[in-house]
């Protein structure tokens, strides 16, 4: 849901396809409707595909996970939501596949925990949703990353290339 409001907060609307590159979600009918409902074109490697050609990879994680990786590393934007190994690799491959220029979102997590655990802000951000984070220039305005006296100084959110 917090990516879905973030992603909602930098103009992204209810016309925009995602895919969700994941594993089995733990009661995934309760925690994907929400993002669903904010992006009904919400795409996994279950809707893209047939059961008869998904059948082939069930039972092996990897060639899911390679699944995952090949629909990410030709999207036009990738939003990184974890720290494990495959979205670095995937933010290389596509900076090396696109010439430095792939379009890659890395959220500030320690800042939009600060937002999100709020409970004033949450309460305010589900009474005025969608139209009170949309119309926050600040989240549509991307800011960049800068390192001052060998310290890196986090913005809101990096983005590889602008859009």
């Amino acid at each position: 849901m917090q990516v879905g409001m973030m992603l909602r907060g930098m103009g992204f609307d209810n016309t925009t396809s995602l895919y969700v590159a994941s594993g089995k979600i733990y009661n995934a009918e309760k925690y994907m409707t929400p993002l669903r409902e904010l992006f009904p074109l919400l795409q996994t490697k279950e809707t893209i595909t047939s059961p008869e050609e998904l059948a082939q990879f069930k039972g092996h994680s990897s060639r899911l996970a390679a699944l995952d990786y090949t629909v990410c590393l030709r999207s036009e934007a990738f939003v990184m939501t974890q720290g494990s190994n495959f979205p670095h690799f995937l933010m290389g491959h596509r900076r090396y596949l696109y010439g430095g220029h792939a379009k890659t979102i890395t959220p500030d997590k320690q800042k939009m925990v600060l937002l999100f655990d709020n409970p004033d802000i949450r309460s305010a951000l589900s009474d005025c949703y969608p139209t009170c984070l949309s119309a926050r220039r600040s989240w549509r305005r991307p800011e960049f990353r800068h390192v001052k006296s060998g310290y890196r100084h986090l913005a809101s959110f990096h983005l590889d290339s602008q859009f």
